[in-house]
């Protein structure tokens, strides 16, 4: 199985984007659900710090709060199923360890402070959760992203792209160049 940039063409990787994870397995290779989910989350993390090196903090804290909305929505339904059994002590003791006054609450108030943080955290996963599903319109738009893209690159660097044959990593590099030398350009603009 195909787990780093380097081994994919800029084709391959168009495709994997699209949806096609087929493009990281040779035709009889069986392979894990969450593997491949997990190699496809690598590749594209790969991509991005090396073509949006920049933009990547963005999206690591923006990882963060998923990570962390999750992992309290899990504390919470434990919070929720204690509370049921009659274990608001324990629950307490949870909800102080999160930050919470807990020393007048009373069952109810209890009760609604999970509720409350619960459906805080489903907030953070749906906002900060992608959509799952990518259409054939998505499909069509980044093929289309890529076609300009790689146009752009063509006309600056003043040479030919051949997706087919160039390495998906060769390619975030030149993006990356591409991107700081009209930064560069613009600023130069700028002090004039």
């Amino acid at each position: 199985m195909i787990e780093s940039l380097g081994r994919l063409t800029v084709s391959q990787f168009v495709e994997l984007i699209c949806g096609d994870t087929g493009v990281l397995t040779p035709k009889h290779e069986v392979v894990a659900p969450a593997k491949l989910r997990e190699a496809v989350r690598g590749i594209i993390f790969e991509y991005n710090a090396i073509a949006h090196g920049a933009s990547m903090k963005s999206h690591v804290a923006s990882a963060g709060r998923l990570a962390k909305a999750r992992a309290g929505l899990f504390l919470f339904s434990v919070c929720r199923s204690f509370a049921k059994m009659d274990e608001y002590g324990r629950v307490k003791e949870i909800l102080e360890a999160c930050g919470a006054d807990v020393s007048r609450m009373d069952e109810r108030r209890v009760d609604a402070e999970i509720t409350s943080r619960m459906e805080r955290a489903k907030r953070c996963i749906a906002e900060s959760q992608p959509a799952q599903d990518i259409a054939d319109a998505d499909s069509l738009r980044i093929r289309s992203g890529f076609d300009a893209q790689t146009a752009a690159l063509m006309a600056h660097f003043r040479f030919q792209i051949d997706p087919d044959t160039m390495k998906a990593s060769c390619y975030a590099r030149l993006v990356a160049r591409h991107d700081r030398e009209v930064r560069a350009q613009i600023e130069a603009m700028k002090k004039k």
